[in-house]
């Protein structure tokens, strides 16, 4: 089965050419028909291959997927909607950018999917490099895991200078408990996201970053 159509791109190619509200309004239908409905289908099929390897994922495609809208409120750019879609498959959805999920963001140029713990407040990063710190074997196999390497390239954020005092030493060891941040992304052709094996490729990278998630996902528990 296909889920996305040559209409699902070309929405949004046009949407960056004509962002407003009333170019939207104006092609609403066609909106909700190749691309809000077609993604909630393809994001439903994949909550419930995630949530038969992992049962604490309970929510519905509603509660995983983002809206177009763009907030506008604080920012200077006011172009009102996003040329993109994505969406966050974890316990939490869209509700916990921190927890780590599974996520995908489906441009015309460039279909990305990938993981990790990304936006941390600064106890959480603290927790996840304590963590990390006390595990560097355990770390460092699975962030150079072969699998993870081959489709992620590795592990990837934000970095800081300087780290606590206590873990100076570990950080020696390990570069990466200088980060602020420690997410992975994978980057697609956007013609995988029109074949009919798209849920298996998606599938074949949520796997591939497991065993890194859940690592982190227990660094975040920790101490908590």
């Amino acid at each position: 089965m296909t889920y996305l159509s040559d209409d699902f791109f070309a929405f949004l190619s046009e949407l960056r050419e004509n962002n407003s509200r009333e170019w939207f309004e104006a092609n609403r239908k066609r909106y909700e028909k190749s691309v809000k409905k077609p993604f909630s289908s393809l994001v439903g099929e994949l909550i419930g291959r995630i949530r038969a390897d992992d049962p604490a994922v309970q929510i519905e495609a509603k509660d995983a997927i983002f809206r177009i809208n763009r907030d506008t409120r604080f920012s200077k750019n006011k172009v009102p909607y996003k040329a993109y879609v994505y969406a966050n498959i974890s316990p939490f959805g869209t509700k916990n950018k921190a927890y780590p999920g599974f996520y995908m963001n489906l441009s015309p140029e460039q279909v990305y999917v990938g993981g990790g713990a990304y936006m941390l407040e600064p106890v959480e990063v603290l927790r996840v490099r304590q963590y990390i710190a006390g595990r560097l074997d355990e770390f460092g196999s699975l962030a150079s895991a072969p699998s993870f390497v081959k489709l992620y390239g590795g592990v990837q954020g934000q970095t800081s200078k300087t780290v606590p005092a206590e873990i100076r030493e570990a950080a020696a060891k390990q570069p990466l408990l200088f980060g602020k941040q420690f997410f992975y992304m994978a980057a697609l052709e956007p013609s995988v996201a029109l074949s009919e094996d798209l849920p298996d490729v998606l599938m074949d990278r949520y796997f591939a970053a497991k065993p890194m998630s859940v690592f982190l996902r227990e660094a975040l528990r920790s101490g908590s």
